[in-house]
């Protein structure tokens, strides 16, 4: 059974374990080791979490499987590299459902949990970073009606991979909506 809990600070060691473990299944047999730790130990910093679960500006949601984490999503202010179109602009910084739980619906549930807050907030453009051949992500981004508005390089240790930047309108699909 699927749940999805906002998570506290209590729960910065379980978003880095899944964080990590999520980011190494998918995307570890590409980088050399070194280049790998050096990303986790970055991205997935405990400490760095907790400091983005205190912050208002940034938003978490836990997936949970019949008590198991299993799965996140966080967002917030867009960061990436590219010109806003819309305000308020706000970025998809993360989904991560591990392997185990995949296929049950989870990453589903959380980006409609993210988008549904997104849209509530005002958001007018939704944007996230996404590998250039994570095309079962893009597969996915593409059902939600994001579209490809860019690229940039998205460092992993020492490696720059190339990310495609994807965009949402919001406004006009309001617009379509009301009319």
């Amino acid at each position: 059974m699927l749940t999805l809990h906002l998570p506290t600070l209590a729960d910065a060691q379980t978003l880095s374990a899944l964080g990590r473990q999520a980011f190494t299944e998918t995307f570890g047999h590409l980088y050399p080791p070194e280049d790998l730790a050096a990303h986790l130990a970055k991205d997935y910093d405990p400490v760095a979490l907790a400091d983005s679960l205190a912050r208002a500006d940034e938003h978490w949601r836990l997936a949970v499987w019949s008590g198991q984490p299993a799965g996140f999503v966080k967002w917030g202010p867009c960061h990436l590299p590219l010109a806003p179109l819309a305000s308020p602009q706000w970025e998809l910084h993360r989904l991560y459902v591990l392997e185990a739980f995949q296929g049950k619906g989870m990453g589903r549930a959380l980006m409609d949990a993210a988008l549904t807050h997104m849209e509530a907030a005002g958001a007018a453009e939704i944007c996230l970073g996404v590998w250039e051949n994570n095309h079962k992500a893009q597969a996915f981004y593409a059902t939600y009606g994001f579209s490809k508005a860019g690229e940039y390089d998205y460092p992993v240790g020492r490696q720059l991979d190339r990310e495609w930047i994807l965009r949402r309108q919001i406004a006009a699909k309001r617009l379509e909506a009301s009319a």
